[in-house]
């Protein structure tokens, strides 16, 4: 049972990994968006496109950064009853 759990944290600790990779390059693309839009001020329909846009990213990439930081800081004894594998 202890290898189960073990694996369990492994896989935990590399989802975590994954998400805040992610996460940051979606708040990397967002801001990069949100710098781009300054040469869409001429046109208004671009620029409220462009900063809709790298607003969303923006709040994607913080989100998904915020729930992979928790993933990463969740110990063992701390998951939900349905999380552990009884088998």
């Amino acid at each position: 049972m202890t290898d189960e759990r073990a694996s369990g944290d492994s896989n935990q600790q590399r989802d975590a990994s994954s998400l805040r990779v992610l996460g940051l390059f979606f708040t990397i693309l967002g801001v990069l968006v949100l710098i781009g839009t300054v040469w869409t001020r001429n046109d208004l329909h671009a620029a409220v496109v462009n900063a809709s846009s790298g607003i969303v990213l923006l709040t994607v990439g913080i989100g998904t950064i915020t729930i992979g930081r928790r993933i990463g800081r969740r110990k063992a004894g701390n998951r939900p009853p349905d999380a552990v594998d009884q088998s």
